[in-house]
């Protein structure tokens, strides 16, 4: 897992004993606590391995050579930059920025976005998904239909038989 935090007022995080596999008293990098700053906290608690990425450069070198990335808040003022960490043994992810981004990417694509609907059951023909229905009583036909209700997808849809391939485990 990746965590970037920026608008950091304070010391880098590679000066935090814990970082270095030592100490105990661990404070947050900035003025004030941010969720970056939580989570590490949060994780230097549970015991993770954790990469210090003090500064835009080493951040940069955390991704694989050719992968694109931003700037990571490189700017003239010190006062204004990007840390963050690895933790080597967890992760997450910002669900609402990666709908965003799915979103965006099927209306590029051509895709159409029906927001607000509830879908009640999956449409199905010979053995194929080929729509959803929703409990307003609109039917939608799809060449492809996504689900992404998370560990939810087996009870939410039981007669696609999601139990013996999906199973939430935490």
């Amino acid at each position: 897992m990746l965590v970037l935090d920026h608008n950091n007022f304070a010391e880098d995080k590679s000066e935090v004993p814990e970082a270095r596999g030592g100490g105990s008293d661990a404070a947050p990098t900035s003025g004030s606590s941010s969720y970056a700053d939580d989570a590490y906290l949060n994780d230097l608690k549970l015991g993770c391995r954790l990469v210090p990425l003090p500064d835009p450069g080493t951040i940069r070198s955390a991704f694989p050579f050719g992968v694109p990335v931003g700037s990571f808040g490189e700017t003239s003022w010190p006062y204004l930059r990007c840390t963050g960490y690895i933790n080597r043994d967890g992760g997450w992810a910002d669900a609402g920025q990666g709908i965003r981004i799915l979103l965006s990417k099927v209306q590029i694509l051509g895709g159409i976005i029906h927001a607000g609907k509830s879908v009640c059951s999956v449409q199905q023909k010979d053995g194929r998904v080929t729509g959803v229905l929703c409990t307003n009583g609109n039917s939608y036909e799809a060449e492809l239909v996504v689900i992404a209700t998370g560990s939810w997808s087996p009870s939410t849809f039981p007669d696609l038989g999601l139990q013996y391939t999906c199973l939430a485990t935490g």
